[in-house]
């Protein structure tokens, strides 16, 4: 008997971090076999992390046997359609603002005013001073 799950983020298993969608099995003697790449063709072999209990330690190993087969049923079944993040968010960052993209804006009231926030370094800066001003007197 044993139990086929993936990690829902970062997680460590055993004193081995394994990444979000690993697929793990967990035996009933205490054995443990992770693979986080399915990238593979399926008639191909699997590399597999084994937690072995008697000795304490994590081997990798290529394996294509009844047990990869039931985690690759796992995977296609819950994981495949899920499409890998290819953001890059360095990219994202090199700029000191970044304008609102396909945004219609915000309108104020009947003057037909528009606003388009737009981030930058200085939060407040599309509000007007005498805001502050205003609540100081009496």
């Amino acid at each position: 008997m044993c139990k086929i799950y993936h990690t829902l983020s970062r997680e460590n298993i055993r004193g081995m971090y394994f990444p979000m969608n690993s697929v793990v099995m967990r035996l009933d003697n205490g054995m443990r076999l992770v693979c986080t790449n399915f990238h593979t063709k399926r008639i191909g072999f699997l590399e597999l992390f084994v937690w072995l209990p008697d000795q304490g330690k994590w081997v990798k190993t290529h394996e294509k046997n009844i047990l990869t087969n039931a985690m690759w049923e796992y995977y296609s079944k819950n994981l495949r359609r899920i499409k890998p993040d290819h953001n890059n968010y360095e990219d994202m960052m090199k700029h000191s603002h970044k304008r609102k993209g396909a945004g219609g804006g915000v309108r104020l009231g009947n003057s037909g005013y528009t606003t388009d926030y737009e981030c930058s370094k200085n939060p407040m800066h599309d509000f007007r001073r005498s805001m502050y001003v205003q609540w100081n007197q009496a």
